[in-house]
Parts: structure tokens; C-alpha cells; sequence
């Protein structure tokens, strides 16, 4: 399969900042705080964050 072919299905934390408007410092403050009501998925050192959540995120 050919990576053209393949569509994103994560946004890292400084995509997921730009499509909201706001800062990386503030996305990871939320993080840390617990604040955030956008789900994540940490693995390893990478926080992700599913391009649908934040479509439906986003439309709400």
C-alpha cells in the first residue's frame, strides 16, 4: 500500500492546536491538569488525538 493511499487518522498535539485555535502550551496544560474534554491517546512520549473525536469535537 502506498502511503498517498492512506488517509491520517491522528492529529499530534500541535495539528490538534492549530485546528482549535489555540496554543500547544495550553493543549498540554489541559492535559496535565485533566482539564481537556477532547479524548487523547498517549503512546509512548506521542499524545494523538483521533481526527474524529475532534471533528465531532469541533461540531458541537
Amino acid at each position: 500500500m502506498k502511503k498517498e493511499n492512506i488517509s491520517r487518522l491522528t492529529y499530534n498535539v500541535e495539528e490538534t492546536a492549530i485546528a482549535l485555535g489555540v496554543s500547544k502550551s495550553l493543549l498540554y496544560r489541559e492535559i496535565q491538569q485533566g482539564t481537556l474534554e477532547l479524548p487523547y491517546h498517549k503512546i509512548g512520549n506521542r499524545i494523538l488525538f483521533s481526527v474524529s473525536s475532534l471533528e465531532e469535537y469541533l461540531s458541537k
